[in-house]
């Protein structure tokens, strides 16, 4: 992956992270693919779900995807895999952990 393909959030503000949706968002409007292109190109690391599923993914309508499937995306889409999975657990987290962990949280 080179610099310029790679999207990422560490280059963002010291402590803001990305919506899982707006990054995956960006890195598919980045890479100019449809969803059905992108569902063709997941299957390549066996990944099977459909342009429907990936449509709620990116507009944030269905949480986020397990680690499995956002491998696959980061691959797929030069998106950091890390990067990727911060966001996705950041979402998951309920909200009174994350207001516990307060600053901590991005340190």
């Amino acid at each position: 992956m080179t610099k310029k393909t790679l999207v990422t959030i560490k280059s963002m503000k010291r402590g803001t992270i990305l919506k899982y949706s707006v990054l995956l968002s960006n890195a598919i409007q980045s890479k100019n693919y449809s969803l059905s292109e992108l569902a063709n190109k997941l299957e390549e690391f066996d990944v099977k779900i459909d342009k429907g599923y990936l449509s709620k993914l990116r507009s944030g309508t269905k949480s986020p995807a397990s680690d499995r499937v956002n491998e696959a995306l980061a691959k797929v889409l030069y998106i950091d895999p890390l990067e990727l999975r911060i966001a996705a657990y950041k979402e998951k987290i309920p909200d009174d952990v994350l207001e516990r962990l307060g600053n901590d949280f991005y340190e």
